[in-house]
């Protein structure tokens, strides 16, 4: 696992989602990811969760043929189509283990500039 617990993300995938908390069964488009990110970045931070369908919260988690091309669109984004390059905490996103699926977890941390 990594920064979160099993049990704290199944809290945070059971309400609702609001300006900290996003939910998506799969990356959106690299600009809609970046606008997401910045917006969190630029208010109080928060965490996307990849792997949860968003009207049930069920969670699906990642198929393994495309966790890399999840984590390149949340890496690309952050890197190459914010500025200035915007910082996950972990530096990387997180392949998590809830239920015995694995979403992936893309922490943002508050812009301090």
């Amino acid at each position: 696992m990594g920064k979160h617990s099993e049990t704290e993300l199944k809290k945070l995938i059971q309400g609702e989602e609001t300006n900290t908390i996003e939910l998506k069964v799969a990356a959106p488009r690299a600009t809609e990811m970046a606008e997401r990110l910045c917006d969190m970045a630029n208010a109080q931070g928060g965490m996307v969760l990849l792997g949860i369908k968003d009207p049930t919260h069920e969670i699906v988690g990642i198929p393994d043929h495309r966790v890399g091309e999840m984590l390149d669109v949340i890496l690309r984004t952050v890197r190459q189509m914010i500025k200035p390059e915007l910082l996950l905490d972990p530096p990387e996103p997180e392949i998590c283990t809830v239920e015995e699926k694995e979403p992936i977890v893309a922490t943002v941390r508050v812009n301090q500039g």
